[in-house]
């Protein structure tokens, strides 16, 4: 039996709720640490100082 509603599905909602909300959404290797727009310097790093979960 297939589940009514899938991870990836759940995921694309709540990314599209953010979107409506304002948010810029990026892909994961658009952001890692090997790359010019890396938003934390290694993997290990579990938490996105400079991007608050609010806006202003």
């Amino acid at each position: 039996m297939t589940p009514a509603l899938t991870e990836s599905d759940l995921e694309n909602i709540v990314l599209g709720w953010f979107g409506e909300l304002g948010y810029t959404i990026f892909h994961g290797q658009e952001i890692a640490p090997e790359t010019p727009q890396a938003e934390r310097s290694s993997y290990s790093v579990n938490r996105i100082e400079n991007y608050p979960l609010y806006r202003i």
